[in-house]
């Protein structure tokens, strides 16, 4: 902890995705790819923050069983998301 600021936590997470080579007639095939995120949380008394960053290297992909696939539409690069929870 540092000063008022208690359970200060820090994480890292990973996926990896492996190729889709083997496919039925109407399917496309899908390369690989590595999708990484960091988290940092911490509690100020009764408010509880998490800060977290998906995608960190802004990845270009498409899950293989995306609907939006074939129109050609990524799936979500790089975002940031702050969650506020407060205890009353």
């Amino acid at each position: 902890s540092i000063g008022k600021i208690q359970n200060i936590n820090l994480a890292f997470h990973s996926v990896y995705t492996a190729p889709k080579n083997q496919v039925a007639a109407a399917e496309l095939r899908s390369p690989s790819y590595w999708l990484h995120s960091v988290s940092l949380s911490a509690r100020l008394k009764s408010l509880k923050c998490i800060l977290t960053c998906n995608n960190l290297t802004n990845t270009y992909y498409n899950d293989h069983l995306s609907l939006l696939r074939p129109l050609g539409i990524r799936d979500i690069g790089r975002n940031v998301v702050l969650n506020l929870g407060f205890d009353f």
